[in-house]
């Protein structure tokens, strides 16, 4: 067979790489491809670039919620911080308060020892008075108190005598009885007729001195809920009106059964509504 000539070569050349093309463009077994089948691949290419925007769509929507969720976590967390500020300011004004109480205390109980020191002497000058036999000479403004030396009368005397308001006589008997009789069941008795009998003299200050030790010495006896009541009236005199509140509520708290418990809810109530130029510690 002969060889094809040259220019046929050529133009063979020329167009076997489009030829080629065609081909594989044309899909399987070397076919060309039909135009339905261009449509469908045209729709294909369509599809997947609507899917590729979705997505992209979808991740910046995703971006956009994070960055917010980032920026509203940063603002809580700011707020938090600044809320931490303000408490930790609350709380050193509270130390700051607190302190200022604590000096006040101390100063009152300064006074309250120097007040307590005066009644230590009075009660010396007392027991003084008490032991002194009936031969020897008193001074016409000195109040004398005749002891009974039998147990019961001697009680019994102190009481008529704080019955009869006359509380200075009052009080010394009582407190001779708990220097005689000091494991007596009514010891705790006699020494809370101290303090009230010191109570009623107006001396607040010197009266918790004195209602105090029935607490302290006698703490199971039956004379507590009236000490602590009459505390409770003593710091009231004194403008602790945050004392008074803390003991009339003492007996409210452990003695509810007590006579005196229904007394106490009302002195509290007013100790509570008391203004403010009442209540120089509250």
């Amino acid at each position: 067979m002969r060889s094809p000539s040259k220019p046929f070569v050529t133009s063979l050349s020329k167009h076997g790489t489009a030829l080629l093309v065609a081909l594989a463009l044309s899909g399987a077994a070397g076919c060309w491809t039909s135009s339905s089948q261009g449509d469908r691949m045209d729709r294909a290419i369509a599809d997947h670039r609507r899917r590729l925007t979705s997505l992209e769509t979808g991740i910046a929507g995703e971006r956009q919620q994070l960055r917010e969720q980032l920026e509203q976590t940063s603002k809580i967390l700011k707020r938090n911080s600044a809320d931490v500020g303000v408490r930790v300011d609350q709380l050193e004004q509270q130390i700051a308060r607190l302190q200022g109480s604590i000096e006040e205390l101390q100063h009152g109980n300064e006074e309250l020892r120097r007040e307590l020191a005066t009644a230590r002497q009075e009660i010396a000058r007392q027991l003084e008075r008490v032991g002194r036999t009936p031969a020897q000479p008193t001074t016409p403004t000195e109040p004398t108190a005749q002891v009974p030396a039998d147990r019961t009368e001697h009680f019994a005397a102190g009481y008529r005598a704080f019955q009869a308001r006359d509380f200075p006589t009052a009080q010394t008997l009582f407190r001779a009885y708990v220097q005689r009789y000091p494991q007596d069941d009514q010891a705790d008795n006699a020494q809370y007729y101290v303090g009230a009998s010191v109570l009623q003299q107006n001396r607040p200050a010197a009266a918790l001195g004195e209602l105090n030790q029935v607490i302290q010495r006698w703490p199971r006896g039956d004379a507590v809920d009236e000490a602590l009541f009459d505390m409770g009236e003593a710091f009231f005199r004194l403008g602790s009106c945050a004392d008074a509140r803390q003991t009339f509520q003492t007996i409210l708290d452990r003695y509810p059964d007590s006579p005196l418990a229904a007394r106490a809810r009302t002195r509290l109530a007013e100790v509570r509504r008391a203004p403010r130029t009442q209540c120089t510690a509250q």
